[in-house]
């Protein structure tokens, strides 16, 4: 039985939307350089799944209101998500965690890319030990 704030298939709207605007700034950064790529794959990746309790609480408190069904407001929803991604990141660098959602946090990510690469450069707040 799906959840009563997935009505309407809310959650696969709002993963539409992600996915569309992420798609949108991978162009744009592929303009810049090529080495933006993994930025945009971690970010695809990090908003895979979950609840998506934020904007379906935003949603809901929206159309309760009396607003209708409309593609501004679905957007404004889904652009919680990126404020969560934000915070889990943040979260994960300060709590030190090496993993979200089953796979590297971003900045062990990006720091096993450092060390793939053989970057110049010390990754303190990675490496607390060394």
């Amino acid at each position: 039985m799906a959840s009563p704030l997935d009505v309407d298939h809310l959650r696969d709207r709002v993963q539409n939307v992600l996915d569309h605007f992420v798609d949108e700034q991978r162009e744009i950064l592929a303009r810049v350089s090529d080495d933006l790529e993994p930025l945009a794959d971690a970010l695809t990746d990090l908003l895979r799944g979950g609840k998506r309790l934020r904007p379906a609480f935003c949603w809901w408190g929206y159309r309760g209101a009396g607003g209708p069904d409309n593609d501004a407001a679905l957007r404004a929803a889904a652009a919680l998500e990126f404020l969560q991604a934000c915070a889990l990141i943040h979260d994960d660098v300060m709590d030190g965690s090496d993993t979200r959602r089953g796979m590297p946090s971003a900045h062990h990510r990006f720091a096993n890319m450092h060390r793939g690469a053989e970057w110049r450069g010390v990754l303190r707040f990675i490496d607390k030990a060394k």
